[in-house]
Protein backbone atom coordinates (compact mmCIF):
# COMPACT_ATOMS: atom_id res chain seq x y z
CA UNK A 1 0.00 0.00 0.00
CA UNK A 2 1.52 3.23 -0.70
CA UNK A 3 1.88 5.63 2.37
CA UNK A 4 3.55 8.27 3.83
CA UNK A 5 6.06 8.14 6.44
CA UNK A 6 6.44 11.26 8.51
CA UNK A 7 9.34 11.92 10.63
CA UNK A 8 9.89 14.42 13.02
CA UNK A 9 13.10 14.72 14.88
CA UNK A 10 13.31 17.59 17.83
CA UNK A 11 17.39 17.88 18.38
CA UNK A 12 17.07 20.12 21.50
CA UNK A 13 14.94 17.03 23.22
CA UNK A 14 16.57 13.84 21.31
CA UNK A 15 12.73 12.87 20.31
CA UNK A 16 12.27 10.61 17.15
CA UNK A 17 8.55 9.94 16.29
CA UNK A 18 7.84 8.32 13.26
CA UNK A 19 4.13 7.43 11.98
CA UNK A 20 3.03 5.96 9.07
CA UNK A 21 0.04 7.41 7.00
CA UNK A 22 -2.53 9.63 7.82
CA UNK A 23 -2.84 10.91 11.20
CA UNK A 24 -5.72 9.27 13.31
CA UNK A 25 -7.26 9.40 16.91
CA UNK A 26 -5.20 7.02 18.87
CA UNK A 27 -2.96 6.03 22.51
CA UNK A 28 0.46 5.21 22.83
CA UNK A 29 1.77 1.60 24.76
CA UNK A 30 5.26 1.85 26.11
CA UNK A 31 7.20 -1.32 25.00
CA UNK A 32 10.47 -0.45 26.53
CA UNK A 33 11.96 2.69 29.04
CA UNK A 34 10.97 5.70 26.64
CA UNK A 35 10.15 3.37 23.64
CA UNK A 36 6.15 3.55 22.39
CA UNK A 37 4.30 2.80 19.62
CA UNK A 38 1.18 4.71 18.97
CA UNK A 39 -2.20 2.23 18.01
CA UNK A 40 -4.72 3.41 16.00
CA UNK A 41 -8.19 3.41 17.34
CA UNK A 42 -10.09 2.21 15.25
CA UNK A 43 -7.98 -0.50 13.39
CA UNK A 44 -6.14 -1.62 16.41
CA UNK A 45 -3.24 -1.15 14.27
CA UNK A 46 0.36 -0.01 14.74
CA UNK A 47 -0.03 3.78 12.84
CA UNK A 48 3.81 4.79 14.55
CA UNK A 49 6.91 4.82 17.48
CA UNK A 50 8.41 7.52 19.96
CA UNK A 51 11.58 7.07 20.68
CA UNK A 52 12.82 9.57 23.65
CA UNK A 53 16.85 10.53 23.84
CA UNK A 54 16.96 8.51 20.49
CA UNK A 55 20.65 9.63 20.05
CA UNK A 56 22.33 9.27 23.71
CA UNK A 57 20.53 6.17 23.63
CA UNK A 58 21.97 4.34 20.28
CA UNK A 59 25.30 4.54 19.62
CA UNK A 60 24.46 3.98 15.62
CA UNK A 61 21.74 6.51 15.51
CA UNK A 62 24.58 8.95 16.03
CA UNK A 63 25.26 8.41 12.23
CA UNK A 64 21.87 9.34 11.34
CA UNK A 65 21.08 12.78 9.39
CA UNK A 66 17.67 13.10 10.50
CA UNK A 67 15.72 16.94 9.69
CA UNK A 68 13.82 18.20 12.29
CA UNK A 69 10.33 16.95 9.92
CA UNK A 70 9.99 15.19 7.09
CA UNK A 71 7.56 13.46 5.24
CA UNK A 72 8.31 10.85 2.40
CA UNK A 73 6.65 8.51 0.26
CA UNK A 74 6.49 4.83 1.41
CA UNK A 75 5.36 1.42 0.57
CA UNK A 76 3.52 -0.07 3.91
CA UNK A 77 2.17 -3.77 4.32
CA UNK A 78 1.18 -5.37 7.28
CA UNK A 79 2.10 -8.91 7.63
CA UNK A 80 -0.52 -10.95 9.59
CA UNK A 81 1.29 -14.12 10.08
CA UNK A 82 4.20 -12.46 11.44
CA UNK A 83 1.84 -9.46 13.50
CA UNK A 84 5.04 -6.84 12.13
CA UNK A 85 4.36 -3.78 10.04
CA UNK A 86 6.68 -2.56 7.03
CA UNK A 87 7.02 0.68 6.07
CA UNK A 88 9.80 1.89 3.50
CA UNK A 89 11.11 5.17 1.52
CA UNK A 90 10.94 4.94 -1.83
CA UNK A 91 14.41 5.48 -3.72
CA UNK A 92 16.48 4.49 -0.73
CA UNK A 93 19.21 2.12 -0.49
CA UNK A 94 19.56 -0.25 2.32
CA UNK A 95 22.67 0.31 4.31
CA UNK A 96 21.98 -0.83 7.71
CA UNK A 97 19.78 -0.85 10.95
CA UNK A 98 19.38 0.11 14.22
CA UNK A 99 17.04 -2.37 16.37
CA UNK A 100 14.97 -1.16 19.24
CA UNK A 101 13.66 -2.97 22.38
CA UNK A 102 10.10 -4.91 21.48
CA UNK A 103 11.45 -6.15 17.88
CA UNK A 104 11.22 -2.26 16.46
CA UNK A 105 13.63 -1.91 13.57
CA UNK A 106 14.78 0.99 12.17
CA UNK A 107 16.42 0.76 8.61
CA UNK A 108 19.15 3.34 7.58
CA UNK A 109 19.65 4.17 3.74
CA UNK A 110 23.61 4.88 2.78
CA UNK A 111 23.02 8.36 2.70
CA UNK A 112 22.07 8.24 6.54
CA UNK A 113 18.60 9.05 6.44
CA UNK A 114 16.09 6.80 7.64
CA UNK A 115 14.94 4.42 5.38
CA UNK A 116 12.04 1.90 6.61
CA UNK A 117 10.64 0.90 9.98
CA UNK A 118 9.69 -2.75 11.19
CA UNK A 119 7.40 -2.78 14.03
Amino acid sequence: MKDKMHIYYDREGDFLEIGIGKPVVGYHIDIDEGISKRIGEKSGRVVGITVLDFKRRFDKAKELKIPSSLSVKADSYYDNKNDILCVEAEGKEYWKNIALPGGIVIDIAKDGSIKGLEI
